[in-house]
């Protein structure tokens, strides 16, 4: 499974998960913060994944591997 679908099922996740404690769990005290709030955060969160996947895959696993993966295999050329 390539790296952009598996950021893309996260996200998703992400989404689904957030949403559902945005809208069904306003009446859950915590002591620290709300779970609306976590629910929200995990949206916001979701959704960056979600695009960050999009990206890779349309440019490919070339743009998650790094420079490494651009350079070219044979070397530098030689110096005299």
């Amino acid at each position: 499974m390539s790296s952009a679908r598996k950021y893309g099922i996260s996200g998703i996740g992400m989404i689904i998960v957030g949403a559902l404690l945005w809208q069904f769990a306003g009446d859950i005290e915590t002591p620290v913060i709300t779970l609306q709030k976590v629910g929200r955060i995990l949206v916001v969160v979701g959704a960056i994944e979600l695009v960050h996947a999009i990206y890779l895959g349309m440019r490919g696993e070339k743009a998650h591997a790094g420079p490494e993966a651009t350079t070219d295999p044979s070397g530098p050329p030689p110096t005299d």
